[in-house]
């Protein structure tokens, strides 16, 4: 099918917009209107702020806390266009579809009350708590969306066959991206991106034989996988004491992979004008760039390794999927050190197993991390996991439940609730993830994700 290129609009900005329609026989609607671009794709009301600083020092390499944390932000997803001046021949359908806004509030610079600097010689020695302290606290995320207006001409024209190289724009932020019909692939730097990595995480070389008897059980049983095909149901709240301040609910299907690639489809309710809407994205990370592509058929928004806002923009879209990578990757939240040391397990009245993960401290030895385990179906299984600061207040908390055997010999929890607590007490304020798995189909080493296929129409807002 041929297309044909016409230039729709200037903005006050200067901003050339260009936009691609199909051309049907017969007669079509018109109102002899065109569009006019309102909001540009990217962040608006980016707020961040200037954080106190905690260094610590392991095996000879300085870490320290991010300089500076966001504090919330609404992100489009996509251009808001209005309808239009005049235009002859034009038709202009002001609800042609509909652009996702990410509304992020309450992030900011991680919690240091009860952490210290220090100097390890491994990471196995870091309290857990300082590792996430290096971190900044993650916004919670509501979804929202506006209407955006598509054209399309009003009566047949003859097809002219060509093609629009990208055009360059600046947001109303001043950051550039790329506005482009057609697949932008050879727009991307190539360079390497894994948003979840961590040197905390790097260094857990040590083999399951060197852990603590019980762990080792649990981990021989819902160990590691390659990956899995997988529909989920993430419920995320907000909590401020005994206050619910937000609740979103996602609804997951797709590939995710241990090694942080996944390619899903994400859909959520919201709300506007009374009325409950369903938006459904594809999203996509390979580790070159992440993708959002809106099932309605809007502008698609490709984010490049190289783009500095990268992080912010994954966790914003992401941070959902992040239960799912740990399910697959890590669902027991066993570490592995080679030179880690574990209290004794101590048992309970009900059978139930406690052991904790020490570090070093003024001398003496604190808890780090704890985990509570059960026997059943033949093996340990942990139950419940900790995070400690070194004043012994909890900074995170996870539960499994329902266990389920997915494959032979493979375990996983049907359900997980995970609590951050960003103060690092048990009434200040939380998010809590609560993840429930539906359908888990196990892959084998070697699956990739799935293509995605090439598409000369589809319009793509590219960062970089």
């Amino acid at each position: 099918m041929f297309r044909r290129l016409l230039p729709l609009a200037i903005s006050a900005t200067g901003i050339v917009v260009f936009v691609r329609h199909s051309h049907a026989q017969g007669s079509s609607p018109c109102n002899n209107q065109t569009r006019t671009l309102q909001q540009v794709a990217g962040y608006v009301g980016l707020a961040t702020t200037t954080c106190s600083q905690l260094t610590i020092t392991v095996a000879g390499q300085a870490y320290s806390t991010p300089p500076t944390c966001t504090l919330g932000y609404a992100y489009y997803r996509g251009s808001v266009y209005t309808c239009g001046p005049v235009s002859t021949g034009t038709h202009c359908n002001s609800n042609g579809f509909k652009v996702t806004i990410d509304l992020a509030t309450g992030g900011g610079c991680p919690s240091l009350a009860g952490l210290n600097p220090g100097s390890w010689t491994s990471w196995s020695q870091v309290p857990a708590a300082i590792v996430a302290a290096l971190r900044c606290v993650s916004p919670s995320v509501t979804q929202t969306f506006d209407w955006s207006a598509s054209v399309s001409p009003c009566v047949p024209t003859a097809p002219v066959e060509g093609s629009s190289d990208p055009v360059s724009c600046t947001g109303g932020s001043g950051e550039t991206f790329l506005r482009c019909t057609g697949d932008p692939f050879h727009l991307l730097s190539g360079n390497e991106w894994k948003p979840l990595s961590h040197a905390y995480d790097v260094a857990q070389t040590g083999s399951p034989d060197e852990l603590p008897l019980p762990l080792r059980e649990a981990h021989a049983a819902y160990g590691p996988i390659h990956g899995a095909d997988l529909q989920a149901r993430i419920e995320m709240e907000v909590w401020n004491g005994a206050v619910r301040e937000s609740a979103t609910g996602y609804d997951i299907s797709g590939r995710v992979l241990s090694d942080g690639r996944f390619d899903v489809v994400c859909s959520t309710g919201v709300h506007k004008d009374g009325i409950e809407h369903i938006l459904i994205h594809r999203l996509r990370q390979d580790h070159s760039a992440f993708y959002m592509l809106p099932q309605d058929g809007g502008e698609c928004v490709v984010v490049d390794a190289g783009y500095l806002l990268r992080d912010s923009v994954f966790m914003a879209a992401c941070r959902p999927v992040a239960a799912l990578l740990d399910w697959v990757a890590r669902p027991q939240a066993i570490a592995l050190f080679s030179d880690a040391v574990y209290t004794p397990p101590q048992t309970a009245e009900n059978g139930t197993r406690t052991l904790s993960r020490l570090v070093p401290y003024a001398g003496e030895s604190a808890v780090s991390e704890t985990y509570t385990l059960v026997a059943g179906s033949g093996h340990a299984r942990v139950v419940e996991h900790r995070t400690m600061d070194l004043m012994g207040r909890v900074r995170q908390q996870t539960h499994w439940s329902e266990p389920m055997q997915v494959t032979a010999g493979v375990w996983r929890a049907r359900r997980t609730t995970l609590t951050d607590r960003h103060e690092g007490t048990e009434d200040g304020r939380r998010t809590v993830v609560r993840s429930s798995i539906s359908r888990a189909q196990i892959l084998g080493t070697g699956t990739e994700l799935p293509m995605l296929g090439p598409d000369p129409e589809r319009i793509w807002l590219v960062w970089r």
